[in-house]
């Protein structure tokens, strides 16, 4: 179960150098122009904190894999990345043109990341290794 996990590390570390890379990806030099001070210091400061979020979620899913499927605080842990994702892949659908495959293809990848954290939760409660009331 701990591949799974590893996985995901593997994931949010790929999704922090694409975060770091918005603002060549993007254009976002003179993309940000058409946004108020405020608004561009908004936006690329979320952006840097939703990769340092990344690289962390990495590091707990590298380094502590099994402390994630073996303890309370740990199976939390798988939950709410799960959980993250999966909010997130609605809110492509949401927010983002459905009209475009590109959006498919990125509601696909989220649901995808979002399930490597849900199977271990799921095969641990087919053991009866669930410590969590889900």
């Amino acid at each position: 179960m701990e591949k799974w996990i590893h996985l995901g590390a593997l994931a949010h570390i790929l999704g922090a150098f694409a975060h770091l890379g918005f603002w060549r990806l993007l254009g976002w030099r003179k993309q940000l122009q058409a946004l108020t001070p405020i608004n561009q210091g908004v936006l690329q400061v979320l952006n840097l904190r939703i990769s340092y979020v990344f690289v962390f979620f990495a590091i707990l899913s590298y380094y502590f894999a099994t402390d994630m499927l073996t303890s309370y605080l740990g199976q939390a842990l798988l939950a709410g990345i799960s959980l993250f994702w999966w909010f997130r892949a609605v809110e492509q659908i949401l927010f983002f043109p459905r009209y475009h495959i590109g959006s498919w293809a990125i509601f696909v990848v989220f649901c995808g990341i979002a399930s490597l954290y849900l199977i271990p939760l799921l095969r641990l409660k087919e053991v009866g290794g669930l410590l969590l009331p889900i």
